[in-house]
C-alpha cells in the first residue's frame, strides 16, 4: 500500500484497535523529524516495543518535515504496530489528542509526548489502583522526570522535584493538583473526554486548562510516583526562555478563561488549590517588581545580600522535603545555584504577561471539534470523518506539553 493512499486513509496499522485494551497510549507529534533527527527512529522504536502491551495511537498533527512520511515507512517495517493518524491541517496539538480520542476505546488513556519515554511501562497499569479505588479520579499525574544529566537538566529536576514534594504533596491532601502534564498524565477517557469538550484549543498550556476544567466538573486528581517518564527538556537558556515564556502565557490564559473557578476556590478558604491560587498570583505581582530590585541591588548590594539569604533559606528547606523526589541526590549541591535559576525563570514570566496584557491571546485555529454521538457512547468515529485546520504558527519546539507535572 503506497504512503499517499495511507495518508488519505489516515489510520495505519495492520489490526484495528483492541476492544478490549483497557488503556490506550495517545502521542501527539509535530515536525519531530527535523527537531531531534537523532532520536527519530528511536522513538518509534520504543512506541512499537511498548504497543505489545497498549494500542499506541500515534497523531500527526500535520508535519511540514517528512515526518509523516517516515512515521509510515518505519511503521511498514515493524509490521504496522502502530495505529497512525495525521491531520490535514495543524490544529494546536489539542484537536489532534481529540481525534484521536475518538478513535480510542478503552477506558483509560495515557498521554504523553512524541519526545517522552515512559522508562518502566510494566507499572502503568498500578496507577489504575487510583480510579479504582475512587471512581470520582479522572486523572493521575505520573511522574515526570526531565531526561540527560546536563546542567540544565538537574537544575529543572530539582525544579520538578521541589514541585512534587511541595505543591503536589500539599494539594494531594484535597485530590487536587495545579497541572497533570500533558507528558505523563493518565486520564479516565469519559473525564477528558468532559473537559476537550469545553477546552478553547489553545496549545499554549493546554494540560492546564484540561486540568483546571477537569477539576471543575468535579473529578478528582491522584498522583503514582512509581511509574516513572522522562521527557526531553530545553538544553540552553534561549530554548528555556521560549518554553517558559509558552507556559506562563498559558496559565495567565487559562487563570483568565476559568476565573470563576479560581475566585471560587479562593473564597473557600479551606480549599488547597485557592491557597496554591493565591500563591501563584502572588509570584506574578512580586515578578513585576524585579526590574526595581536589579536597579536598587545595583545600587545597593546589601539587596543582593538579602535575596540569597532568604531564598538561600527556602531552597534548602525545599531540597530537604524534596529530597526524596530528584534522581540523585548529588542534585543538592545544586542548591546554591538555584535562586539564580529561579531568579532568570522570572524573564519569561514578565514576557508573558506583557503579551498577555498586550491583547495578544492565542486563538484557537478553529472552533472546539463537537464530539460524534458515535465517540460519546465509547466507540471510535469513522477516521474519514476529518475536519480541516488552519496552518498553525507553532514551530516544533513548542509542541510539547505546558506544565511540569505535578506541580
Amino acid at each position: 500500500m503506497s504512503s499517499a493512499l495511507l495518508e488519505q486513509e489516515g489510520l495505519v496499522g495492520d489490526s484495528p484497535l483492541c476492544k478490549t485494551a483497557d488503556i490506550d497510549v495517545i502521542v501527539p507529534e509535530f515536525n519531530e523529524l527535523s527537531r531531534r533527527p537523532e532520536r527519530f527512529d528511536a522513538q518509534v522504536a520504543y512506541f512499537s516495543k511498548i504497543s505489545r502491551k497498549f494500542n499506541v495511537i500515534l497523531v500527526d498533527d500535520a508535519s511540514t518535515d517528512g515526518s509523516w512520511e517516515r512515521l509510515v515507512e518505519l511503521n511498514a517495517q515493524s509490521g504496522g504496530k502502530l495505529h497512525l493518524f495525521r491531520m490535514e491541517q495543524n490544529g494546536q496539538k489539542v484537536q489532534a489528542i481529540k481525534r484521536a480520542v475518538e478513535m480510542s476505546r478503552a477506558e483509560f488513556v495515557l498521554l504523553t509526548d512524541f519526545d517522552s519515554t515512559v522508562m518502566n511501562p510494566g507499572r502503568v497499569r498500578r496507577a489504575l489502583r487510583k480510579f479504582r479505588s475512587n471512581p470520582k479520579v479522572g486523572s493521575v499525574s505520573l511522574r515526570l522526570m526531565p531526561e540527560g544529566r546536563s546542567l540544565f537538566s538537574m537544575l529543572q529536576d530539582l525544579e520538578y522535584a521541589i514541585g512534587r514534594a511541595v505543591f503536589c504533596r500539599y494539594l494531594l491532601m484535597q485530590n487536587r493538583l495545579r497541572c497533570v502534564s500533558g507528558a505523563a498524565g493518565l486520564w479516565r477517557r469519559r473525564a477528558l473526554q468532559d473537559a476537550l469538550r469545553e477546552h478553547s484549543g489553545r496549545h499554549n498550556g493546554d494540560d492546564f486548562e484540561a486540568t483546571a476544567i477537569a477539576m471543575r466538573k468535579g473529578y478528582a486528581m491522584a498522583y503514582e510516583k512509581s511509574v516513572v517518564v522522562e521527557t526531553f527538556v530545553p538544553q540552553n537558556p534561549r530554548d528555556f526562555y521560549r518554553q517558559r515564556r509558552r507556559w506562563e502565557l498559558g496559565a495567565l490564559e487559562t487563570y483568565d478563561k476559568e476565573k470563576r473557578f479560581y475566585f471560587e476556590q479562593i473564597r473557600t478558604l479551606h480549599s488547597k488549590l485557592g491557597h496554591v491560587t493565591i500563591f501563584d498570583w502572588y509570584t506574578w505581582l512580586t515578578a513585576l517588581t524585579l526590574p526595581l530590585f536589579i536597579v536598587n541591588g545595583l545600587l545597593n548590594h546589601s539587596v543582593f545580600e538579602l535575596y540569597m539569604l532568604v531564598q538561600g533559606a527556602l531552597t534548602a528547606s525545599a531540597g530537604y522535603l524534596s529530597r526524596d523526589e530528584i534522581r540523585d541526590r548529588k542534585e543538592l549541591l545544586l542548591l546554591p545555584i538555584f535562586p539564580f535559576y529561579t531568579l532568570f525563570a522570572v524573564i519569561p514570566r514578565l514576557s508573558a504577561m506583557y503579551q498577555f496584557l498586550r491583547g495578544r491571546r492565542s486563538r484557537p485555529s478553529m472552533p472546539p471539534i463537537p464530539w460524534s454521538a458515535e465517540s460519546s457512547t465509547g466507540s471510535p468515529t469513522s477516521n474519514r470523518q476529518r475536519t480541516g485546520f488552519r496552518k498553525s504558527r507553532n514551530v516544533a519546539s513548542e509542541h510539547r506539553s505546558g506544565c511540569e507535572g505535578c506541580r
